[in-house]
């Protein structure tokens, strides 16, 4: 009875089949893997990012987080209403306070945020004087962190004021507008967004002026 041939796979990958018509295909493999591992311009994939996620604390690639927050944390916001008033002062301050009703649910113990951004008419962004009311990236914003004690919480006259001396503009009338959004702290998570409220006021030397 004839010996049946096993395939040794350790020795093929030292065999390169000298003086034969051709090598074997573990050769060619593990010589073309060696190649790809000594090229200088071979790039190794990068990993994806991570972070904990602020209701299970589970690791989430940044990429899903928006899907494991809205999917499977089912977290949600409804912005019902929202009103403004003009020339009003806090501190000694005077600005314009949003009124905004609201509610947030699946987000009990958890840390989020409300905020209004600024921009003119025309989309383009109006700068913030203050980092206090700016963003990262410098657009004029006022905003309020919670943490609610509830399932579901509903606010139903929320108020952020924001002093017109917060806002960087020239000189002149301006076509202003604003917008609100509920996002998860340290995420880039938008669970709730408004449209756009619009107002115009006029800034001067002798101060700003709705």
């Amino acid at each position: 009875m004839s010996k049946k041939y096993r395939h040794n796979h350790q020795a093929d990958i030292k065999n390169p089949n000298k003086e034969t018509s051709g090598t074997n295909k573990t050769w060619d493999k593990a010589q073309g893997n060696k190649g790809k591992q000594m090229n200088p311009n071979q790039k190794s994939s990068p990993k994806k990012p991570v972070q904990k996620c602020p209701i299970c604390h589970v690791l989430v690639r940044v990429d899903n987080m928006e899907y494991h927050l809205l999917d499977v944390h089912e977290v949600q916001g409804d912005i019902k209403e929202v009103w403004q008033e003009h020339n009003v002062y806090e501190d000694d301050e005077k600005g314009m306070k949003i009124h905004v009703n609201f509610t947030v649910d699946n987000l009990k113990g958890v840390l989020y945020c409300i905020a209004a951004y600024f921009s003119f008419q025309g989309e383009e962004k109006i700068s913030g004087v203050n980092d206090e009311f700016a963003t990262k990236d410098g657009q004029a914003v006022v905003s309020e962190y919670f943490t609610p004690s509830y399932e579901s919480t509903s606010y139903s006259d929320f108020d952020l004021f924001m002093p017109y001396d917060e806002l960087y503009l020239a000189d002149g009338y301006h076509h202003c507008k604003f917008e609100i959004q509920l996002y998860v702290n340290k995420t880039e998570v938008v669970f709730a967004n408004s449209p756009s409220y619009g107002f115009s006021y006029k800034k001067s030397i002798h101060g700003s002026r709705y």
